[in-house]
């Protein structure tokens, strides 16, 4: 054969083999497609047979098939969107916009779960380009007003926000079945309080969306609001019968039973939780409840039956048990059940929760090596145990090791997000710091993930408003009362907070609902807010009239005695406050607390000895009330001799050698006595008791940075001071400013330093401190004039202080120095 037909033939092979594979190409691709189809119309055929599982099985063979499918991907987004599966929904009709951007079903989903999700910037997105699609759909103009009214209301825009009300109700008139315009005149009568009308528009929209659980959430807090216990009963069991997984409204209804006093009820339906869940959560709350309601000796009986039944794990009843067994006394008996249990058990996930509840026992007990050991062995073996993991972080915060604690406690959050006690933790670890935006923003997520839960709630209302964040403050207490609207903590809390704005309607409003709930609690807290609201209104009269009401009421007599004292100390003098308490002693002349009060107005009246000589007689009876010590020091201290004082203070200390406000005059009496080592110790003892104090954190770093040099000291001090960033204190901006001067901060230093001189004008060592900062920062001129207005502040000094001599220098030097 030649070349030429050799290479012929060798053409002819390779287009029919490129031919051949071109046609299996195709065929294979069609098979492909063809398969995909196939699995489409299987998944289609059992959505409708309702057998939604394999439905998604098959769903996921088209997808391996062909990735882009357009209409599985548009059924399953639907399927997904029924079945109340919002972000599996929302994944899916992205990716029908992607390849079909003008699809009005996939935009309108995508904007409607944005919004209920609260994605502000993917519901601009979509409802942007549906609006610009479908300029005169109504559903389109509903998302583009709840856009805009939402913008209105974050940013206070009142002008804003009204009108888009106005368009809000022109929708709801054109188009009652769309939800988002009925969303937004609901929330303006909220706002307004206009509660019957509220309730009659949120009917409506429950009409339209039976299931959506914010609405069902503000109708029980309206019907709370107005009073309604029953219906507010009869909406709670019913959503415990429509949704029975839910934790949350079982709760609600279980506070609404105790509440209304129906313990019966409560217990019924928590047993029966108990009993039908193989899970051991139910049966925990069961005795917890009977501990509450029905009495230790019930609870623990019950505890004893489960462990012994074997039904469910015992390990955590176990925990509880000696838990209980702890505070009935029996403090020996149940650590030694759990080191029991601890050291013969095999080693699992239970036991380390038991050994977990061990170390708290342990800690509790003083026993804080045990406890800390038994911790890091439990983190040894599982170091995503939670508890565990949790008590490690408050201890190292107490030690102020925060660095540690934020490493561990975000690990922690990354295994259990919506953890409210962690996100606390956090916060308190930041605050530590002195992070004062990362702790409330820590804050702000536990009331988000516990769903508005009272301690949460109370806790970042009480941060917000120590910044003066009062508006927010209150919506938070708000939000958290439409969730447990009978909380005494929330509604004095928001009381307190309308009172303190002068906000006179809206606090009668709270008093109202707490003489509603008619405990003795809540009627002690209304009968002070409305004397606080009478006196800040100046109605003097009407309050009197309410003080001697009061008194005769034993649930508040105590509180309104001392308020009727305090107004006829001041407005009368201190005879009459006298006769008063005289008055009341006529009747109970043993209770020490009247006893203790009398004592004190006898001081006012120059009648010392009368009323040290009670102080006496209250010591003999009440040998350790560091109170009572501390009343009879500062009086000796005030109106005797240091000396006597000193003595009376030797006296305390012997008596309650541990009382933390003892040991606080001590430390200031060493300061005075100039004994500055000596305060240190003593406020490194107090320290080492509460970390917390932010008294006792300011005071000690003080005295470290003012009074030593070496470099350790300064650590230290900067240590305890980080948490006094961000303070707006005059006292606490000294201390940490000075320490970050020290530190050689100069530019974070001056404007803390500037703030406490202008707090504390006569303060000569603040004001010292700021001239130095001052000079330090170049500012020549104004260091010059600083350092002259603090040795005036000296001038009259007996024994000046040590930095008076570098006064003197830097005046010369300032002074000599080129003016620039």
């Amino acid at each position: 054969m030649t070349t030429t037909a050799r290479s012929n033939r060798r053409a002819r092979t390779i287009a029919i083999a490129t031919v051949l594979a071109a046609m299996m190409t195709v065929s294979a691709c069609d098979s492909s497609e063809d398969r995909a189809n196939k699995h489409f119309q299987s998944a289609m055929e059992l959505v409708e047979k309702g057998d939604f599982d394999r439905a998604l099985v098959e769903f996921r063979n088209v997808f391996k098939l062909n990735p882009n499918h357009l209409d599985a991907h548009r059924a399953l987004a639907k399927l997904q969107f029924d079945r109340g599966n919002r972000r599996q929904a929302f994944a899916e009709y992205r990716k029908v916009a992607e390849q079909a951007p003008e699809d009005i079903e996939a935009l309108t989903a995508l904007t409607g779960i944005a919004l209920d999700g609260g994605d502000w910037e993917s519901a601009n997105r979509y409802a942007g380009k549906l609006l610009e699609l479908q300029p005169d759909s109504l559903t389109a103009q509903a998302f583009d007003n709840t856009l805009r009214y939402n913008d209105a209301a974050r940013d206070r825009n009142e002008d804003a926000r009204k009108a888009q009300l106005i368009r809000a109700r022109e929708l709801n008139q054109k188009a009652p079945d769309l939800i988002n315009p009925l969303r937004i005149i609901i929330d303006d009568l909220l706002r307004n309080q206009e509660w019957n009308d509220a309730l009659a528009e949120i009917d409506k929209a429950l009409a339209i969306t039976p299931d959506d659980m914010p609405l069902l959430q503000a109708r029980l807090g309206v019907l709370g609001q107005l009073g309604d216990n029953g219906a507010v009963r009869a909406q709670l069991e019913e959503m415990v019968e429509r949704f029975p997984a839910n934790e949350q409204i079982r709760e609600s209804l279980i506070a609404l039973y105790v509440s209304l006093e129906d313990i019966d009820g409560a217990e019924k339906l928590l047993k029966a939780d108990a009993e039908a869940s193989t899970e051991v959560e139910p049966t925990r709350r069961y005795i917890a409840f009977l501990y509450q309601y029905r009495g230790r000796d019930q609870a623990r009986a019950e505890l004893e039956r489960v462990i012994a039944a074997g039904r469910l794990n015992p390990l955590p009843f176990e925990s509880s048990l000696a838990r209980l067994m702890y505070d009935e006394g029996e403090t020996d008996a149940a650590i030694a059940r759990l080191e029991k249990i601890s050291s013969t058990a095999e080693r699992s996930a239970g036991v380390r929760d038991l050994e977990t509840e061990l170390a708290q026992l342990l800690f509790r007990e003083g026993n804080a090596v045990g406890a800390r050991q038994l911790v890091e062995r439990v983190l040894s073996e599982d170091a995503g145990q939670i508890g565990a993991g949790k008590l490690k972080a408050s201890w190292l915060i107490q030690d102020d090791k925060t660095d540690d604690a934020i490493v561990l406690l975000r690990d922690m959050l990354a295994r259990a997000p919506r953890d409210p006690l962690i996100l606390t933790l956090l916060a308190e670890a930041y605050q530590r710091q002195g992070n004062r935006d990362l702790s409330e923003q820590m804050l702000s997520q536990a009331v988000e993930v516990s769903n508005n839960a009272p301690a949460e709630s109370l806790r970042y209302a009480q941060a917000l408003i120590a910044r003066d964040q009062k508006i927010p403050a209150e919506q938070v207490l708000i939000d958290a009362l439409r969730r447990s609207n009978a909380n005494e903590d929330l509604l004095a809390a928001l009381g307190r907070l309308y009172a303190g704005m002068e906000n006179w309607p809206q606090a009668a409003t709270v008093i109202n609902r707490l003489k509603q709930l008619d405990t003795p609690s809540a009627k002690a807290i209304a009968a002070g807010l409305e004397a606080q609201t009478l006196a800040g209104q100046q109605r003097g009269e009407e309050l009197n009239a309410l003080l001697e009401n009061l008194a005769d009421d034993s649930d508040v007599a105590r509180g309104a005695q001392n308020a009727i004292f305090r107004n006829k100390l001041q407005s009368e003098g201190p005879e009459a406050a006298l006769a008063y308490v005289d008055g009341l002693l006529a009747e109970t002349p043993d209770d020490p607390a009247l006893r203790f009060v009398r004592a004190g107005t006898l001081i006012i009246l120059d009648r010392k000895d009368e009323g040290v000589a009670i102080y006496r007689k209250l010591l003999e009876e009440q040998p350790k009330s560091d109170r009572v010590w501390l009343t009879l020091y500062r009086v000796e201290l005030a109106t005797g001799t240091p000396e006597s004082a000193k003595a009376i203070l030797d006296e305390a200390l012997q008596a309650a050698p541990e009382a933390p406000t003892l040991l606080l005059a001590k430390a200031e009496q060493q300061q005075r006595d100039g004994d500055i080592e000596g305060a240190i110790a003593t406020y490194e003892a107090l320290y080492a008791k509460n970390t917390s104090s932010a008294i006792v954190a300011n005071n000690l770093a003080s005295l470290l940075a003012d009074y030593r040099t070496d470099e350790e000291s300064l650590k230290r001090a900067y240590e305890v001071a980080r948490r006094l960033r961000d303070t707006d204190v005059p006292a606490l901006q000294d201390t940490y400013g000075w320490i970050a001067h020290r530190m050689g901060n100069t530019a974070e230093a001056l404007p803390y330093l500037e703030g406490a001189a202008k707090g504390l004008t006569e303060d000569p060592t603040v004001q010292y401190h700021y001239a130095v900062s001052l000079a330090a920062n170049g500012k020549d001129a104004e260091a010059l004039e600083q350092f002259r207005k603090t040795q005036a502040l000296l001038a009259d000094a007996v024994n000046p202080p040590a930095y008076a001599d570098e006064i003197a220098s830097e005046i010369a030097r300032l002074e000599a120095a080129p003016k620039q």
